[in-house]
């Protein structure tokens, strides 16, 4: 996390429960920079799509409500950024 700290994306804060931890937050550089990034896979995703036949697409539509379910299942999420 260093080279993202020494970029400026990110900043390290110290933990008020745990002395020997420090949580990490996103600058408003870094959430530039990471809304570039989601702008360009969504770019690059929205390419690859139109290289399906229709029928990979529909089987595609098809399988998405499991694979919400699946994004949405305890534990899938980002988990809390702590360094001791």
């Amino acid at each position: 996390m260093t080279a993202l700290e020494e970029s400026g994306y990110v900043r390290r804060c110290a933990d008020p429960s745990d002395a020997r931890a420090s949580t990490l937050a996103i600058t408003p550089h870094g959430q530039d920079i990471l809304e570039r990034i989601r702008s360009e896979s969504t770019l690059v995703l929205a390419a690859s799509l139109k290289l399906l036949s229709s029928a990979q697409r529909s089987a595609l539509a098809e399988a998405l409500p499991v694979l919400e379910q699946l994004a949405e299942a305890p534990g899938s999420g980002p988990a809390e950024t702590r360094s001791h």
